[in-house]
């Protein structure tokens, strides 16, 4: 698939800084954002699962 971006002379120059081209350097991006949204995800069902654990527990009739 191919798309087409404008890219900032911001964005060029950081490319630029570190030594790739610019296609390079917006998947770069690209692949860091996907893996941040992924790790999200994973640390939001964690968080789930430690709230379940903290939920108390009622047993029966103690009597």
């Amino acid at each position: 698939m191919q798309i087409s971006v404008e890219i900032s002379s911001q964005m060029q120059q950081e490319a630029a800084m570190r030594g790739l081209p610019i296609h390079a350097f917006v998947e770069l991006l690209l692949e860091r954002g996907l893996e941040s949204l992924l790790d999200r995800s994973s640390v939001a069902s964690a968080v789930e699962r430690i709230r379940a654990l903290r939920k108390p527990v009622i047993t029966g009739g103690a009597g």
